[in-house]
């Protein structure tokens, strides 16, 4: 801190010339960024923003120092970039139109200075990372996004600078509070550099589409789900390398909430559902907990989705995974399972029973001792739904009917604890259930009156 005081005083001599004073701006430079952590808070209490607005906002006009007076201002945003690692509350003093900073960086943003256009960049994209607020005061006060869709726009670009473009794109992307042409650019952008062969410009442009694609706007999902991002992101799912494999998932798992069919057939068609399944395998829970999500969108879907789902490989996976003493994992397996008994069609739920020997029918049986109220929802509506596949068989009343099966796995006795449940719904899909298929019909009394009627039945088309 003292050297760069010492620096600061320096610069206010009235008589140095442009070269030493660059010199000086460097030194502060290099004293700031060859730290770790800069003290920004302390920096920022000296008088070194009044100076950089100064050399930021300095004419051009000289044409024997124009060179000199570049060189500062890019060291200055060079700085600014630096002292940007800091805080909400540094940042917005940095901001503030006390030192006209944003206002400068944002008449140097279109240049066809490249280098200059990559510092500044680099500071806009870091105050953007920080927080919301900060994205909705560059987004305001600048013109960010008609320079990046100019530079996506360009024939030729060097791989740095869409390096530093793609990185930008995702920390201006990753709030959601930006409207359609905002994102149109953001997609545009992020495909540019998903096929550019390089792993880092990939990775920020698998976040960009992440975080554009979570949204309820199905509209905005289907305009920005084309079928050749569509197959880019799925063949991310089974790359090796973290950084791709985890933004594509949730990319697609994004997507995949979209309530238009089609939308989920193209990804379908990109064989999405082998590559969730190579995820299954993962040891990572959380991994394999957001795959299993992605599949309960599917199977929140048509019969045709279902189908798709029910004769893959991660059906038998699934099926295991809603054993798993991981009960985080259970419950989302087994919500995926719901989904696809309730969305089968007769031809198909009988199919998914024959299948498994009746386990899946046991399972939702099992669903019924844990206590989470979207999944006793499901749980019920498959138990009615495979219930009632005794006349598809023809076995009802016989000691073989899905009625004899339910009660000699305990589900007379579960159904009787799951009355007793505080939450109306769940109260009357079981008292329901009750009456429909048995005699024995108790009179029980909810724990307590509490109605949540705008509980999902559904386990798909939400957002995490």
């Amino acid at each position: 801190m003292d050297r760069i005081q010492l620096l600061l005083n320096a610069l206010l001599c009235a008589d140095l010339s442009e070269p030493q004073q660059l010199v000086l701006i460097i030194n502060i430079r290099k004293t700031i960024s060859g730290s770790e952590e800069p003290p920004v808070q302390e920096i920022l209490q000296t008088n070194i923003l009044h100076m950089l607005g100064s050399i930021l906002n300095a004419p051009d006009n000289n044409a024997a120092a124009a060179e000199q007076v570049r060189l500062m201002k890019l060291e200055a945003v060079w700085i600014l970039s630096n002292l940007a690692y800091g805080g909400l509350d540094e940042i917005m003093k940095i901001l503030s139109p006390e030192y006209g900073i944003l206002t400068a960086v944002d008449h140097m943003m279109q240049t066809s200075d490249k280098p200059m256009l990559e510092q500044v960049l680099w500071f806009l994209g870091n105050v953007c990372g920080e927080d919301k607020k900060l994205q909705e005061i560059v987004i305001s006060h600048t013109c960010i996004f008609a320079v990046l869709q100019s530079l996506i726009d360009t024939s030729r670009i060097s791989r740095s600078l869409l390096r530093t473009i793609c990185w930008v794109n995702s920390n201006v992307g990753r709030y959601r509070n930006l409207n359609g042409d905002q994102i149109r650019i953001v997609v545009a952008i992020a495909k540019a550099g998903l096929f550019c062969e390089d792993d880092s410009i990939a990775s920020d442009s698998l976040w960009s589409i992440a975080y554009v694609a979570d949204t309820h706007d199905d509209d905005l999902i289907e305009s920005m789900a084309e079928q050749d991002l569509l197959n880019m992101l799925v063949s991310k799912l089974s790359s090796p390398d973290t950084s791709h494999f985890i933004p594509a998932l949730r990319a697609v798992g994004n997507i995949l909430t979209c309530s238009n069919p089609e939308v989920v057939e193209r990804c379908l068609f990109a064989e999405v559902v082998a590559g969730l399944t190579g995820l299954l395998m993962q040891t990572s829970t959380p991994v394999i907990k957001e795959a299993l999500w992605s599949f309960s969108n599917i199977t929140a879907g048509p019969c045709l989705h279902v189908r798709a789902f029910a004769e893959s490989n991660a059906f038998d996976r699934i099926m295991v995974l809603s054993e798993s003493r991981n009960l985080d994992l259970k419950k989302e397996a087994l919500l995926v399972l719901t989904n696809a008994v309730t969305g089968a069609d007769v031809k198909l739920r009988a199919e998914l029973y024959d299948k498994t020997q009746a386990q899946i029918f046991k399972q939702m049986i099992f669903a019924l001792d844990i206590n989470d109220v979207r999944l006793l929802m499901g749980a019920l509506d498959s138990l009615d739904d495979l219930i009632a596949l005794d006349a598809w068989y023809g076995s009802e009343g016989t000691s073989y009917s899905l009625t004899a099966e339910f009660e000699r796995n305990g589900g007379l006795d579960r159904l009787e604890e799951v009355m007793k449940h505080p939450n109306m719904d769940v109260y009357n899909r079981a008292s329901r259930l009750m009456g429909k298929y048995f005699e024995r019909v108790p009179v029980i009394e909810p724990a307590q009156s509490t109605k949540m009627s705008d509980v999902s039945t559904s386990y798909g088309t939400h957002q995490q």
